[in-house]
């Protein structure tokens, strides 16, 4: 099952019947797994997967260090661009660098452990 065509028709099959039968919380549940499948076939091999996975590796650091920016102690930085969606990608940006930085102490820590159980 390795065709666009089919995945294209399964996603606008998808949203039509959202959109005609939305009011049936059931069909979620039937809809949803076969949206996830869809998208992902579709986005194999493209950039926006390599962007995905990217986002993927650093997901849990990002959700864990974002609410700092926003909400406690960055408000001023990341509400500076006043536009919506600008504020989105700013609050991604200073996410994944501080998943970077996050990235780099773990290593540190853990290269640092690693000499100290050799001397031992």
């Amino acid at each position: 099952m390795d065709n666009k065509i089919i995945y294209t028709i399964l996603l606008l099959a998808i949203i039509f019947l959202r959109s005609k039968f939305g009011y049936i919380f059931a069909i979620d549940f039937i809809l949803t797994p076969i949206l996830i499948f869809s998208t992902v076939n579709l986005l194999y091999d493209t950039i926006l997967h390599k962007l995905f996975i990217l986002l993927g590796e650093h997901s849990t650091n990002m959700w864990l260090t974002h609410s700092f920016f926003c909400y406690t102690y960055f408000q001023w930085l990341v509400f500076k661009p006043r536009i919506s969606i600008i504020i989105l990608a700013w609050l991604v940006i200073l996410s994944m660098t501080a998943s970077y930085f996050v990235n780099y102490i773990q290593k540190w820590c853990t290269s640092f452990i690693e000499k100290s159980k050799v001397v031992n």
